[in-house]
């Protein structure tokens, strides 16, 4: 294949991929606005003096519509990245942030060790308090056992930030949710000169979330010009 022949091969590769983001897009889109009105009109039911078993049906059917709203908001995340926003902050306000940010049942699960809690970082805050929560909620969702723990540690030094996300389980595999859910957060923390990786914590699955002291000397262009990298599921 010569030249020539490459580049409209190539050419062809990032408008399919243009096209299937669009229609990722398209489909999110589609899927999370009925999903939302469905679950409001329930949750509008919850004090209309229902029945045991009716309340239980309609509590059950509003968690999964939830479920299936927030799987449909990944994809649009997906499809279309935010403009980015960083700003600088402490590493205990992102801890603080996304502590927030988790359902009361996912906090109640979630051990939060602040180690220098002090240091300063440039990031998106909003950006990644949104996608590491999605993360822990898919983990905490996941596990065999309702009363596992996923313990948020913080940690800094010269250089480097990170935030890591230990398992309480042994388990490595994850579902596709979760790796679409990793894949984002991934995506737009290189996007910020950081980066994602994955550790073995004595036999648990540890995503840790390196973020730079600074800016790196990177220009938001630069950033959102580094490579993608795609796969971060599976074993570790």
């Amino acid at each position: 294949m010569d030249q020539q022949q490459q580049n409209a091969a190539a050419a062809t590769r990032t408008s399919s991929r243009r096209d299937s983001d669009s229609l990722t897009l398209q489909a999110g889109r589609q899927l999370r606005w009925p999903l939302g009105a469905l679950r409001t009109l329930l949750e509008g039911r919850r004090g209309a003096g229902l029945e045991a078993a009716e309340r239980e049906f309609t509590e059950r059917a509003i968690a999964e519509l939830l479920r299936a709203e927030r799987a449909a908001t990944d994809l649009i995340r997906w499809s279309a990245p935010r403009e980015l926003r960083p700003a600088t902050c402490k590493l205990s306000q992102l801890a603080f942030s996304l502590s927030s940010a988790l359902d009361r049942p996912q906090r109640r699960r979630c051990r939060f060790v602040i180690e220098n809690g002090d240091s300063s970082v440039m990031t998106d805050g909003s950006l990644l308090v949104e996608g590491t929560s999605r993360v822990i909620d898919l983990a905490l969702e996941s596990s065999e056992a309702t009363d596992e723990e996923l313990m948020v540690h913080t940690h800094a030094d010269e250089q480097w930030a990170t935030i890591s996300l230990i398992n309480a389980g042994s388990r490595h595999e994850i579902n596709p949710a979760q790796h679409l859910a990793e894949s984002i957060l991934q995506r737009d923390l290189i996007a910020l000169g950081g980066r994602v990786s994955l550790r073995d914590a004595e036999g648990r699955r540890c995503v840790v979330l390196s973020l730079p002291r600074g800016d790196g000397g990177l220009t938001l262009s630069q950033r959102a010009a580094r490579p993608r990298l795609v796969h971060v599921g599976g074993a570790a």
